[in-house]
């Protein structure tokens, strides 16, 4: 190999490294920093307007008891449904507690009956 081809291997290293210095490399160490926002989402509830009513014995099928109302959860769709207690005087079709088809059992007048609802998102 002669002089002159090594001389330019040589200036062309001697520049690669030049580059090297002067652009550097990667950061390998050090710290970063940043901020993260978390909405934290308020768990699901029911509500009931009026909170506790009073229906008359009487009452013709459809009456509407109270209207439920859910708050919070995951913002998708929920589904409400009679789940417990009185469900022989009482259904709910959509969003209202209503008198059942039936009406009221006889034997129901003039007591406090409980009905319970749920409210189920996915």
């Amino acid at each position: 190999m002669s002089w002159h081809k090594i001389w330019l291997r040589f200036v062309a290293l001697v520049l690669l490294l030049a580059v090297l210095v002067a652009f550097g490399s990667p950061a390998r160490a050090g710290s970063a920093t940043a901020t993260l926002s978390v909405t934290i989402r308020a768990p699901l509830t029911i509500s009931f307007n009026p909170p506790n009513p009073t229906i008359d014995c009487l009452a013709p099928a459809g009456a509407v008891v109270t209207t439920v109302t859910t708050a919070g959860g995951s913002g998708t769709p929920v589904t409400l449904a009679i789940s417990g207690g009185d469900n022989i005087d009482f259904a709910m079709p959509s969003s209202n507690i209503l008198v059942a088809t039936g009406g009221i059992a006889t034997g129901h007048c003039g007591t406090t009956q409980s009905v319970t609802v749920t409210a189920t998102q996915p």
